[in-house]
């Protein structure tokens, strides 16, 4: 398993007036300043800038981490290890002491 950092590039679903959410588009690059570029262009602007403007990169560029997987077991493992975890753990945390009581978990 391999964790990279990456920069992908948003734009608006409403390019008339910009209302709508925003949604990921195809593109990533490995420096912000090559993804402000790329949102500061006038191919971004004509293909998804609301009303044909320039992006912003204060909103339209964000950095996330890609997570790229050897095998399918290692996706499983990270599934098991945090989500089940913190699912648990909000569930317990709702419980009132009777409740948990009630249930021998105490």
């Amino acid at each position: 398993m391999k964790i990279l950092k990456g920069f992908f590039v948003y734009a608006n679903v409403d390019t008339n007036e910009g209302r709508g959410p925003s949604f990921q588009l195809p593109y990533l690059f490995s420096t912000r300043t090559d993804a402000e570029l790329f949102v500061t262009s006038i191919y971004y602007a004509h293909r998804y800038g609301v009303q044909g403007k320039i992006g912003s990169p204060e909103y339209d560029v964000k950095e996330e981490n890609i997570i790229i997987f050897e095998r399918g077991e290692d996706s499983l493992k990270i599934i098991k290890d945090t989500d089940v975890e913190n699912i648990k753990k909000r569930a317990m945390d709702k419980l009132t002491y009777e409740e948990k009581e009630a249930l021998g978990l105490v």
